[in-house]
């Protein structure tokens, strides 16, 4: 899944005709259009508010660092100013929170797994955040998400001599 994001929203841009990531236009439904940015172009995915989302594949984040953003009017802004985050991008680590909230309770430690799979998951959002706000350009979530989520929990489990425990789920009491 995290080579599947790169690719689709990185690599799809080269073979697209329009320039256009497969994974905007996917998750948005619609194609994208080329909007000038500062000196450069980037497909931006327009909004139609009169259109019905046919499926949940994406979850719409405010930018809560625009100060405008509360008069903004979606009727007559030609563009609402948020950020994407894609279904999978909660799913998929999703997984491993769960994974590792039930290792705690099969193997208790004094720092559980849980508790630092989910405090890297949300230093992964919080960096996936600053990347789309500071390079203004699509990012595929699970870039940032799945390192901050997996070497955490890999690191503690070696240093505790449980990494072969998590990997092949054998949860005995003598391990």
């Amino acid at each position: 899944m995290f080579i599947y994001d790169i690719v689709m929203v990185f690599g799809t841009k080269l073979i697209t005709s329009n320039g256009c990531s497969v994974m905007i236009q996917v998750v948005t439904g619609v194609d994208c259009n080329q909007k000038p940015i500062g000196n450069g172009y980037y497909p931006v995915a327009p909004l139609e508010q009169k259109r019905e989302e046919i499926m949940p594949l994406l979850f719409y984040v405010p930018l809560v660092s625009d100060v405008m953003q509360e008069c903004y009017d979606i009727d007559v802004e030609s563009e609402y100013r948020h950020i994407m985050l894609g279904l999978g991008d909660v799913i998929v680590p999703g997984y491993l929170i769960v994974y590792c909230f039930i290792v705690d309770k099969l193997k208790p430690t004094k720092v559980p797994y849980g508790v630092i799979v989910t405090i890297g998951y949300a230093l992964g959002l919080i960096t996936t955040f600053l990347a789309l706000r500071f390079m203004q350009l699509a990012q595929p979530a699970l870039i940032y998400l799945v390192p901050f989520t997996i070497i955490p929990v890999v690191v503690a489990a070696w240093m505790r001599g449980h990494l072969s425990m998590l990997w092949y789920g054998k949860f005995s009491s003598n391990i």
